[in-house]
C-alpha cells in the first residue's frame, strides 16, 4: 500500500508531541568519519548564547557538528497566539533525524535544561507553534542519535514570523526541486534507512514524474497522479534535464534505494514521462534511462492533450486505485487555472483528473469513464471553460455529475478548496498559495498539498485577493503551517507577508 506522508503539525500548547519513527538498520558506514565544520552562529549551544532571530532574515544554514551538538534560537512573540511556522531541512549528512524543541523563557534561560520543560516536541522537521502569551522563545534543534542512526549533519532552519513560508527557487524547474525537498528532505551522502523487502521505507518516494516545464497541457492530470501516488512532480525542457533536476533525481533515487545495486534489496524508481516526444524529447528519456537507479521508465501520452490525460488517468487506477464513490475530476483543457486547484483534491478523493473541451467530451474521455464505472464526476470551472453541452455528455456516461465553479479563477480555487474540506477531510488550516497568472510554479505543487493535507488556493501577484480571507474566515484560525509556492515574481513579497501574517491578524480581529 502506498505510504501517504504527514505533516506533524498541531496547536496544543500545553501537550508534548513526539512523532516517534523507529529507523531500520543503518548502512555500515559510519557517519561520524565525515567533519562538518561549525556554523556561522557557533557558539550557539546554550540558550545563553542562542542565536537572535530576525524576522528579515528568515532562513539560516546551521550544523549538527557531533552527536552533542545543539542548536539554539531565540525568537519573540509579540502577541498572544502570534504563530511561527518552524522547519528544519537536512541538506548533508547520514539523515540527520532532527528533534526540534520550542521553550519558554522561565526566570532565567538558564532553567531551559530539561525536555519537560517544552511547551512543543517533535522528531521530524517541522512545528507550527502559536505563542501563548508575548515574550521571549527559544527553539532546540540537535540530532537524534542511537548507535549510528541520524548523527551529524547540516540543515537549513527556516523560522517563519506567520502561518506560512516560501518555498522557491532560482527558476520554475529549481523551484519544483525545493518542493520536493521539503516533502522528502532526508539527505543524500549515504541514503535513507530502508529495506524495501520488508517495507521498512520511511521515507522514501513511489515514483518521479517529469513533465514539459515550459507548457501546462500534460502536467495538469500528471500534477494529481504525482500526488497521489506518493511521488513528485519535476519539470523538464523539451531537450534535456536541468541540471538540478538531475541532481534532485539523483537525490531521490540515492536516498530511496541507497543500498547497493548488486545487493538483492535493490529496486530502482519508476519515473513516468508526460507527453510525447514533441513535449520532452527522446534526449531526455535516453538521459533519465542512463541514469543510476533508475528502474523503469514510463511515458504517458496520446495524440493530443486530452488523450494524455485518459493514459494518465489509466495509470493512476492501475497504480494508485480509484476512492470511494469511484471518482473522476473534469477540467477544461484550454488554460490550467482550474485543473491547478482541483489537483490535490482530486488526489485526496482518489480521482484521476481528466480534460474536456468546451462543448465536446472527447470519445476517449468518455470511454474512460465507463470503462473504469466511474460513479461521480466533479466538473471543475464554470461555463466559459465547460459549457452545458459537454456537461450533458458527462450526465449521460456518469449518475452523479456535479459542477465546482465561481465567477472567476480565485473564486473557482476557494470552492474547491472548500469541496476538499467538507468532501474529503482536508485539512482547512493548511493552505498552499500559488499564483493565479502564472502556471509554472503551481504545476508542482500539489504533492505539497498532499504531504501537508491542504488544499490550494491561487492569488493575484501584486495583490492577495479576498477569496483567501473568506476561505480562511469560513474555516477559522489557521491550525497548521501553510506554503507559498515560487518566487517574488510569481507572488510579491508584500503578497506573501500579508498571506502569512495579515491573514492572521485578521481572523484574531474578527469577534
Amino acid at each position: 500500500m502506498l505510504r501517504r506522508l504527514r505533516s506533524t503539525l498541531g496547536v496544543m500548547l500545553t501537550v508534548a508531541l513526539v512523532a516517534a519513527l523507529a529507523p531500520a538498520a543503518a548502512l555500515a558506514i559510519d557517519p561520524l568519519a565525515v567533519y562538518y565544520p561549525p556554523d556561522a552562529y557557533e557558539p550557539d549551544n546554550t540558550p545563553a548564547t542562542a542565536m537572535s532571530y530576525d524576522a528579515d532574515m528568515e532562513v539560516t544554514q546551521h550544523t549538527l557538528t557531533d552527536v552533542d551538538d545543539e542548536d539554539w534560537v531565540m525568537f519573540s512573540a509579540e502577541e498572544t497566539g502570534q504563530p511561527f511556522l518552524l522547519e528544519a531541512e537536512p541538506t548533508a549528512g547520514r539523515d540527520v533525524d532532527l528533534h526540534m524543541y520550542v521553550y519558554a523563557a522561565a526566570d532565567t534561560v538558564n532553567e531551559i535544561t530539561e525536555n519537560d520543560d517544552a511547551l512543543w516536541n517533535t522528531y521530524g522537521p517541522q512545528v507550527y507553534f502559536e505563542a501563548p502569551s508575548p515574550g521571549d522563545y527559544y527553539l532546540k534543534v540537535m540530532t537524534h542519535y542511537s548507535g549510528a542512526n541520524g548523527a551529524i549533519g547540516a540543515y537549513t532552519l527556516t523560522v517563519s514570523d506567520g502561518i506560512a513560508r516560501r518555498i522557491y527557487g532560482a527558476d520554475r524547474f529549481d523551484t519544483a526541486v525545493k518542493v520536493s525537498k521539503t516533502i522528502w528532505p532526508m539527505t543524500d551522502l549515504w541514503g535513507s534507512y530502508q529495506d524495501p523487502i520488508n517495507g521498512n521505507s520511511p521515507y522514501d518516494p513511489e515514483c518521479i514524474v517529469i513533465s514539459n516545464g515550459l507548457n501546462w497541457p500534460d502536467a495538469l492530470a500528471g500534477s494529481a497522479f504525482a500526488a497521489a501516488a506518493d511521488g513528485v512532480l519535476l519539470l523538464a525542457r523539451p531537450d534535456g534535464l536541468p541540471a538540478t533536476t538531475a541532481a534532485e533525481m539523483k537525490r531521490l533515487m540515492t536516498m530511496a534505494y541507497g543500498l547497493d545495486p548488486e545487493s538483492s534489496l535493490y529496486y530502482g524508481m519508476r519515473v513516468y514521462i508526460l507527453g510525447g516526444t514533441a513535449a520532452v524529447g527522446q534526449k531526455v528519456e535516453d538521459q533519465i534511462a542512463a541514469m543510476d537507479g533508475v528502474g523503469e521508465v514510463v511515458r504517458l501520452s496520446g495524440a493530443s492533450r486530452y488523450e494524455t490525460a485518459v493514459e494518465v488517468g489509466s495509470e493512476f487506477v492501475g497504480f494508485v486505485g480509484l476512492g470511494s464513490p469511484a471518482t473522476a475530476f473534469v477540467v477544461g483543457g484550454a488554460n490550467p487555472w482550474d485543473a491547478l486547484a482541483a489537483s490535490p483534491v482530486a488526489a485526496n478523493a482518489g480521482a484521476p483528473v481528466l480534460l474536456s473541451g468546451k462543448s465536446d467530451v472527447p470519445t476517449a474521455t468518455i470511454d474512460f469513464l465507463t470503462d473504469n464505472a466511474i460513479e461521480r464526476v466533479v466538473v471543475v470551472g464554470g461555463l466559459a471553460t465547460l459549457d452545458a453541452a459537454a456537461f450533458a455528455e458527462l450526465d449521460a456516461a456518469v449518475t452523479d455529475v456535479q459542477r465546482v465553479a465561481g465567477a472567476t479563477r480565485y473564486e473557482t480555487a476557494m470552492d474547491i478548496a472548500q469541496w476538499g474540506v467538507d468532501g474529503v477531510g482536508m485539512d482547512a488550516g493548511s493552505v498552499v498559495l500559488v499564483s493565479g497568472t502564472s502556471f509554472a510554479d503551481g504545476l508542482a505543487a500539489a504533492p505539497i498539498s498532499w504531504y501537508s493535507n491542504g488544499p490550494m488556493l491561487l492569488t493575484r501577484p501584486d495583490y492577495l485577493v479576498d477569496e483567501v480571507y473568506d476561505f480562511f474566515e469560513a474555516n477559522g484560525m489557521p491550525s497548521s503551517g501553510s506554503y507559498v509556492v515560487g518566487g517574488t515574481a510569481a507572488v510579491h513579497d508584500d503578497v506573501y507577508w500579508e498571506f502569512k501574517v495579515g491573514v492572521w491578524s485578521y481572523l484574531a480581529s474578527l469577534p
